[in-house]
């Protein structure tokens, strides 16, 4: 199973006075990020940030039509809006055909030309359409759903044998582009492992993510298909300007441009070329929907030669996650051992028993991962297990967080996906839901979490508050300004930072 280093998945805009204590920049002064409690006192909580909502779109999470369906960006160019597929070539320097090709170039440490790209491109939709292998230990948990996906939606709008499946053609649409500035952690036992001794910041993450552009016209987008290219970068220092500090400058210098402009688009495109290139690691994660409720997902990872691999899912769970695992089981002797680890996002599972090769995540699902008391016997029990789940690809997509499968909505040209609760801290009847979260949330949302299914009788329910997009705002506002009184690479600026570091890695 390849290690992943640092944490990786898953808005406020208020005005702000300075009567009480103030930054050195003149903000309000930041308190800790509190998103455990079950009734966060404001005193506890990170305070609205007067510049957040334009953060959060242009320097976090950028999704805005003007940006994504420009002649660089798109990945299905369209005579009409009302004809979505078949698609015309694309040829932007960003389109999926562009992207996938830097992720070859990460694996194999060269530039592909465009026909070796395309043979990966063949040779990763036949792995797609692979049929689910009931004797295959590592599917054990799979449904066969993407088989199906690919084969009846994904093929049939690209074009099928006879038009053949031309890289450039692909039809996805560039739902955002996602900056995980805040995956990586200071860990310099991991870059010291890594012959980077003189780096202390591990993990941080660059993510593309399309959907699958349906064949036929509807009345709405049908959403059947994710991609997420993912692009990890290598340790970098916390103390040399020109690496880790300039990556923070780099995200948060978009914010301060008018994103309708060229300007924007030119200083967005500049920044993904210096920092994409840079990457330590390059993959594809796949979600494709089945019948029902249910999302297959899978994982690849470019290799030296270019082309994608299968690879086991980084933290996710056999079995069923809603049930109370006990201390005899593989996941209740991981948690015993990694207490710890777990709760400060540092561990990966190295048991077969505790991987995965396809997944499938039940979007209806009411119940949570739960952990029996003895696997914490005088812990805190609801630490680990919160750790755990949201860890996990179903724990992050489903009731842990209160979400229906999905953080980031499909999307028609000219429109912007809309975002979960969890993201934008929107709420509606207590659960952090999507469809009113568009970027401007001025609250935490509250879902309700049931008590872990099969667990002691007499354990009651925890609901957590999100709104990840702020936590991810403070985790950027740190590195650029730092708290008065730390500095970069010492060790009081490395606990402020490693409270809004992430604790979801999809």
């Amino acid at each position: 199973m390849t290690k992943r280093l640092g944490a990786a998945v898953c808005l406020l805009a208020a005005a702000v006075s300075c009567a009480g204590a103030c930054g050195a920049n003149g903000k309000a002064a930041r308190s800790a990020f509190i998103y455990r409690s079950a009734e966060p006192n404001p005193q506890d909580s990170a305070e609205p940030l007067t510049d957040h909502t334009k953060v959060s779109e242009q320097s976090l999470l950028i999704r805005d039509p003007r940006v994504l369906d420009s002649a660089e960006f798109d990945s299905c160019p369209t005579e009409t809006e009302e004809k979505p597929a078949p698609c015309n070539e694309a040829k932007g320097k960003w389109s999926f055909a562009q992207v996938f090709r830097r992720g070859m170039a990460v694996g194999g440490k060269t530039t592909p030309a465009p026909p070796d790209v395309q043979t990966a491109i063949d040779a990763w939709r036949k792995d797609l359409e692979a049929k689910y292998d009931p004797g295959d230990g590592s599917l054990i948990h799979a449904d066969s759903s993407l088989n199906q996906t690919v084969l009846d939606n994904f093929e049939k709008a690209w074009g099928g044998e006879s038009g053949g499946y031309p890289a450039s053609r692909i039809p996805v649409r560039l739902l955002a582009i996602v900056n995980r500035i805040d995956t990586a952690v200071p860990d310099l036992v991991a870059c010291a492992s890594q012959g980077q001794a003189d780096k202390d910041m591990s993990g941080s993450e660059i993510r593309f993510e399309f959907a699958g552009v349906q064949a036929q016209v509807a009345p709405a987008a049908f959403d059947y298909l994710r991609i997420i290219v993912e692009f990890v970068l290598p340790c970098q220092s916390s103390t040399d300007p020109n690496q880790f500090p300039r990556l923070a400058r780099d995200w948060y210098s978009l914010s301060t441009l008018d994103i309708g402009s060229a300007a924007y688009r030119d200083k967005l495109s500049q920044t993904l070329d210096y920092w994409v290139p840079r990457a330590a690691k390059a993959r594809v994660r796949i979600a494709g929907a089945s019948a029902g409720s249910n999302w297959t997902v899978r994982e690849y990872v470019f290799q030296p030669d270019g082309n994608l691999v299968g690879e086991s899912l980084e933290r996710d769970l056999p079995g069923e996650l809603a049930m109370c695992w006990p201390l005899t089981s593989p996941l209740g002797r991981f948690a015993s051992g990694h207490d710890t680890a777990i709760r400060a996002n540092r561990y990966e599972f190295t048991e077969r028993a505790l991987s995965a090769r396809e997944q499938s995540i039940k979007t209806t699902q009411q119940g949570v991962l739960g952990l029996d008391r003895a696997v914490a016997p005088g812990g805190d029990l609801e630490k680990l297990r919160h750790a755990l789940s949201i860890n996990t690809c179903r724990g992050c997509h489903t009731t842990e967080t209160g979400t229906n499968g999905l953080h980031l909505g499909q999307r028609t040209k000219g429109k912007r996906s809309q975002i979960s609760g969890f993201l934008s801290g929107a709420s509606s009847h207590g659960w952090c839901t999507g469809g009113d979260g568009d970027g401007d949330a001025q609250s935490y949302c509250a879902p309700r979490i049931v008590t872990p299914e099969g667990c002691p009788a007499g354990a009651s329910a925890t609901p957590y508050h999100y709104n990840d997009l702020l936590r991810r705002h403070l985790y950027l506002d740190t590195v650029v300004n730092p708290p008065k009184g730390t500095s970069p690479g010492a060790r009081d600026w490395y606990s402020k930072l490693i409270g809004y570091a992430s604790l979801q890695i999809h």
